[in-house]
């Protein structure tokens, strides 16, 4: 439903369609499911409908596969304290011999050491972001803070040194690709960087000890 060339082609099959033959390198990019390609190509002889679930079959095997060893390059990469994601807001990616390695941001660093401080001192997200935007602080590739990114920094572990990979993965669900978190704390990967810390220890439990004191007595909002 969210892939408007194919709804047009499917559609342009009624009442009666502007082409007689259309013609793929293959039929996975007519879907991304053991579901979606016999619905597309719907066959009338039982030989037909076998070949056309034994080629998404394996389509579907290919891109498992492709998927799972992107991964494992990915995996390698963290292992090393590489880059094996996007931009961080605090550091800048720097390319080196056949990788990309993280650098601080001094101006950044410092606007989330004043983040964790605000926590610290009770101050919660949405009026952390109201006090950056009123300073006219650069949002990190938005227009303006808003609580979620602060909040996503403050349980960043990369600021307190520490390079955690793995915690989400892409999968296929009806079709769709989406990310689903990864439950098994064993799949993660974790890596000591110590070069890259922002935020010290004792700011970030302090931090982090704001937030776990009960409701009644949570940083304000």
């Amino acid at each position: 439903m969210k892939r408007p060339g194919y709804l047009a082609l499917m559609n342009a099959l009624r009442p009666r369609p502007p082409f007689q033959i259309l013609i793929v390198m293959e039929q996975s990019p007519l879907g991304r499911s053991l579901d979606e390609v016999p619905y597309a190509l719907k066959r009338d002889s039982a030989a037909d409908k076998f070949m056309i679930h034994a080629i998404a079959f394996v389509d579907d095997m290919t891109r498992e596969q492709s998927r799972e060893r992107t991964r494992d390059a990915l995996r390698r990469k963290a292992e090393r304290g590489h880059v094996a994601g996007g931009r961080v807001y605090g550091y800048r990616n720097v390319r080196m011999n056949g990788h990309v390695e993280r650098a601080i941001v001094p101006e950044e660093a410092e606007v989330l050491r004043r983040i964790f401080r605000e926590i610290a001192a009770g101050r919660g997200y949405v009026r952390i972001a109201r006090y950056l935007n009123a300073d006219g602080v650069p949002a990190p590739w938005r227009r303006a803070w808003v609580a979620a990114s602060i909040r996503a920094m403050v349980f960043r572990d990369l600021y307190r040194g520490q390079l955690v990979w793995g915690r989400t993965r892409w999968v296929d669900a009806g079709g769709t690709k989406r990310k689903v978190d990864v439950t098994d704390l064993a799949a993660w990967v974790t890596v000591p960087v110590p070069l890259l810390r922002i935020i010290d220890e004792p700011l970030w439990q302090a931090a982090h000890a704001r937030l776990r004191r009960p409701r009644g007595l949570s940083v304000s909002q």
